[in-house]
């Protein structure tokens, strides 16, 4: 089985094979996991008109656990990056794979799927995050959305694990936010509601 994780620095998805060592790179979606914390989306609001609504809607975290690592020390690396409402009821996905010179890894994922949560994800991210990564997120937000509107963002695994939100580039858990839109101008959309959720400036 292929699952593909799109890479927001370089507009690539990153392909493994379950099994296999084979690694390329290919533009896709990140695909469905079964395990997941069950919930649905909110409805818009009967007084807010269609065209201005917005809401995350779903929340997917993908993360490698190497053959030097820990995995429950991994796993606290992706808990510490939710805010403490979620971290009791998240639930991990594990599946073997291997890395380019065959060596074992533990894909670790994971699924959120209801407004309130992820909006909570978001607004603890927006909180966490140092100036720095901030006015960084703000300057390349439109290169971490894709056409239908999902956010892709990359937080330092180590960071994380110490407690502590940054963006990172090598070695993350990668993070993809989707959005339930109303009406035209979709990017445009999200991208006031992030400014308003104090998540870029």
């Amino acid at each position: 089985m292929v699952y593909v994780m799109r890479d927001p620095y370089n507009g690539n998805g990153v392909r493994r094979r379950v099994g296999n060592s084979e690694e390329e790179n290919e533009r896709s979606n990140i695909p469905k996991v079964s395990t997941k914390t069950h919930g649905r989306s909110a409805d818009p609001p009967k007084d807010s008109p269609m065209g201005d609504y917005v809401s995350p809607s779903n929340l997917y975290f993908e993360v490698f656990c190497y053959a030097t690592e820990d995995l429950e020390k991994v796993k606290r690396s992706v808990l510490n990056i939710m805010p403490k409402d979620l971290r009791s009821i998240i639930e991990f996905d594990l599946s073997e794979s291997k890395g380019y010179h065959g060596d074992p890894i533990i894909v670790v994922r994971g699924e959120v799927k209801e407004n309130k949560l992820v909006k909570s994800f978001l607004e603890n991210l927006s909180k966490s995050l140092d100036p720095g990564d901030r006015f960084l997120l703000s300057e390349k937000f439109i290169e971490y959305l894709d056409e239908r509107g999902n956010l892709y963002l990359r937080i330092s695994k180590q960071d994380a694990f110490l407690g502590r939100l940054k963006i990172g580039e090598k070695d993350v858990i990668k993070v993809k936010v989707s959005f339930q839109v109303y009406g035209k101008k979709k990017l445009d959309k999200i991208l006031e509601y992030c400014k308003k959720l104090g998540l870029i400036i």
